[in-house]
């Protein structure tokens, strides 16, 4: 169990918190990228806070509309709801960097009004599905303190 200990940082106003948590596999796969982790939180923009229960996947709607503009061509990304019981949404993204075909499962989650837990799981493609596994179980074993 990895835990940030010890870390604190005031925030001056004006600033926002965009900590992360990256976690990295110390060897990389056969495509010779280095499965990795990353939880990162975003505060909701105040538009699609007055949606409720529909800001969530309002949010992710925005998140892919950037993911199509900002990744270099050709992108796929696939929208799915959660397999466990929370059905809450993740995306299947196939893009390539530098001649690598990557893929990133990307979980969504509302933790309050204002803030959404983003959850990447990144590796080649070719090395996803030994992967995806981890990746969930990472995610199932995240705490917010």
């Amino acid at each position: 169990m990895t835990q940030v200990q010890g870390m604190t940082m005031a925030c001056p106003d004006g600033w926002l918190d965009k900590s992360m948590l990256v976690l990295s596999a110390t060897r990389p796969g056969a495509s010779g990228v280095s499965p990795n982790f990353v939880v990162t939180r975003e505060p909701m923009p105040e538009d699609l806070r007055a949606l409720a229960e529909d800001a969530l996947d309002a949010f992710v709607e925005r998140q892919i509309a950037q993911m199509r503009t900002t990744l270099p061509s050709p992108v796929s990304v696939a929208r799915r709801q959660a397999a466990e019981a929370s059905g809450l949404p993740e995306l299947r993204v196939d893009w390539t960097a530098d001649g690598i075909p990557l893929t990133q499962w990307i979980g969504y989650n509302q933790i309050d009004n204002g803030t959404v837990m983003i959850a990447t799981g990144t590796a080649g493609k070719a090395d996803f599905s030994a992967v995806e596994p981890v990746f969930h179980a990472m995610l199932r074993s995240f705490r917010i303190a």
